[in-house]
């Protein structure tokens, strides 16, 4: 009983420190207390330490000997490679999709009502960058679900996507990145395969260079 109760405790504190990492909330490259992750998370200092070896095998975040955990600093290199495996399994759900979208079960209104809801938000992303972020993250998860395929779905959280939606909506879209995703909805469900392909890929390699821009920008 006692090891149900500690692994319920790790589980827990694990999927609130992850959420809080992937969400945005803790500073990059500074070395974080485990007194203060285990307040945030409402849990005692040995739990903490189970959960941060649990998070450093998901490389989110890395444990410098005796110096402590940090999350670790993005660099290009590491971004080009998530957005790399994020266009070949979005290429394959948009493969997936277009097999499935003539089925009378196809749910199509939920991808053009989360890209719609996503397109008002970006009309002042400045002022909703937390709100819009979930929603852009919403919206391309929806498309991953409608393959209809639980591993693609799965791979697609394995790269970290909402951290990687957040960071994308606090860079590149703070330089004022524009993109229609209801625009990008109607390639995919009514075009050809080739433009609605097309179509994908450009959208997801023009918000890596939305993000790598803005990199640039803070180093200069």
């Amino acid at each position: 009983m006692m090891e149900d109760n500690l692994q319920t405790k790790e589980t827990v504190a694990y999927s609130k420190l992850k959420n809080m990492i992937l969400e945005g909330k803790f500073p990059r490259d500074q070395f974080l207390s485990q007194r203060m992750l285990a307040t945030k998370v409402n849990t005692n200092i040995s739990t903490i330490r189970t959960v941060l070896r649990l998070l450093e095998s998901d490389n989110l975040i890395e444990n410098v000997p005796q110096w402590g955990v940090r999350i670790p600093v993005e660099t290009e290199d590491v971004i080009k490679d998530r957005y790399f495996i994020r266009e070949l399994l979005e290429v394959g759900a948009v493969q997936r999709i277009i097999k499935l979208r003539d089925l009378k079960d196809f749910d199509a209104q939920a991808i053009i009502n989360k890209a719609r809801y996503c397109d008002e938000l970006a009309k002042d992303v400045t002022k909703n960058i937390e709100s819009f972020s979930k929603a852009h993250f919403d919206f391309h998860m929806e498309l991953a679900r409608q393959s209809r395929s639980p591993l693609l779905l799965k791979s697609l959280s394995r790269i970290h996507f909402r951290s990687l939606i957040l960071s994308h909506a606090q860079r590149g879209w703070a330089l004022g990145a524009s993109i229609n995703h209801e625009t990008l909805v109607s390639a995919i469900l009514y075009c050809e395969e080739k433009e609605a392909i097309e179509k994908t890929i450009n959208h997801i390699r023009g918000g890596l260079q939305s993000e790598l821009d803005a990199m640039r920008l803070t180093k200069v």
